[in-house]
């Protein structure tokens, strides 16, 4: 139903997390996301998230992660996704 601070936190070297770490949510928003799958605004949402590095991955790692992502969201018939940026 929601991310909790027990079980994710962020690690980031380009801004404090500490906001992050209190409230999961904030970066990947799965409470307002249940929520509007609960009201039936939005289909299921998909059983798990990705999460990559940023400026530490390399480009052809980063265009391979993308490739590969996308290919499983596709064969598992996802029709939208959100991308959150930090």
């Amino acid at each position: 139903e929601t991310l909790t601070s027990d079980a994710y936190e962020t690690a980031h070297g380009g801004y404090d997390p500490v906001y992050a770490n209190a409230v999961p949510d904030r970066v990947v928003p799965i409470d307002a996301l249940r929520a509007l799958e609960k009201e039936g605004k939005i289909g299921k949402l998909f059983p798990y998230f990705y999460a990559t590095v940023g400026n530490g991955t390399s480009v052809a790692n980063a265009k391979k992660y993308a490739s590969d992502i996308a290919r499983e969201l596709v064969n598992e018939g996802v029709q939208a996704v959100i991308l959150t940026s930090t």
